[in-house]
């Protein structure tokens, strides 16, 4: 599974009317703009985001997912090509095999996978443009929850830019195929993620459940089969060539582990397959 940012703003005040010449300087830290998106599934084998259809974003954005539904799901961001359109975008994922041409999309950030009832926040910058909300997770049919009503168009305008810096908190960094974690320690922190390869990479986070072992997460992870030895606590989707953003964590005591389960765009296989799995134990 998956871009923030701190304006400076100078203010000056000049008191005229009391006969004071002073120009008291104020440092404004603007709060990142909140877009909520909840996940559930609907009546009829159907499922749905409940989302606003468009947001000014001028600072960085904080998208909050929660999930209310019976099944995990995921909010990731596609960011529509210039020039391309939502049907661009519908007919591109919708074709057999692969589509001739460049695709008409890049990775825009977004959410990773969180279990029912859970929810995840991931904030990053969101440069104005024509944006979609999609869930890749597969239903019991093995139909993605995108084919099924998960999809939703977003029109963000403002001024955010990819420059603005995250907010305070510890770095990590992912390539092919692996990532480079900090230390953690229970409690509540904010990771700050970077994308320095050349393909698109999930930060999909994890806790194995007590009792069980890292190694049973990977081999999950790998094939869904049986019950899952983990709980999926969200995380980010990153753009390739230095994608940029964090999200908050509330760690308990115990084993992580994050993972990318992405294609490989060389030979399909997934970066899973490729050793792009780490997991740690927070004390």
């Amino acid at each position: 599974m998956r871009k923030i940012v701190v304006v400076v703003c100078l203010l000056s005040l000049t008191f005229a009317a009391c006969g004071r010449n002073d120009r008291p300087v104020v440092d404004a830290t603007p709060e990142p703009t909140t877009i909520n998106v909840e996940a559930a599934e609907s009546t009829g084998g159907t499922y749905k985001f409940g989302v606003d259809a468009t947001a000014v974003v001028d600072n960085l954005a904080s998208v909050v997912v929660k999930n209310t539904g019976a099944e995990p799901h995921q909010a990731a961001l596609l960011k529509v090509a210039d020039g391309k359109t939502i049907d661009d975008l519908k007919a591109f994922l919708g074709s057999q095999g692969a589509p001739a041409g460049p695709p008409p999309f890049t990775v825009g950030g977004g959410t990773m996978v969180v279990d029912p009832g859970g929810s995840t926040t991931v904030t990053q910058a969101l440069p104005a443009g024509t944006y979609a909300f999609m869930c890749f997770v597969p239903g019991p049919d093995g139909a993605p929850h995108f084919v099924k009503g998960m999809f939703a168009p977003i029109t963000i305008t403002g001024n955010s830019t990819t420059s603005l810096p995250l907010p305070d908190g510890e770095n990590s960094t992912a390539t092919e195929f692996k990532y480079e974690l900090p230390s953690l320690k229970a409690g509540t922190t904010v990771l700050r993620v970077k994308n320095s390869g050349q393909q698109d990479h999930e930060y999909q986070l994890g806790r194995v459940a007590d009792g069980k072992t890292a190694d049973d997460a990977l081999n999950w992870l790998k094939t869904h089969q049986g019950a899952p030895p983990l709980s999926l606590i969200g995380g980010s989707l990153v753009g390739r060539g230095g994608g940029t953003n964090s999200f908050k964590l509330n760690l308990k005591k115990g084993t992580y582990v994050v993972s990318c389960g992405l294609p490989d765009s060389a030979d399909g296989k997934s970066h899973l397959e490729k050793g792009m799995f780490q997991s740690v134990t927070i004390t």
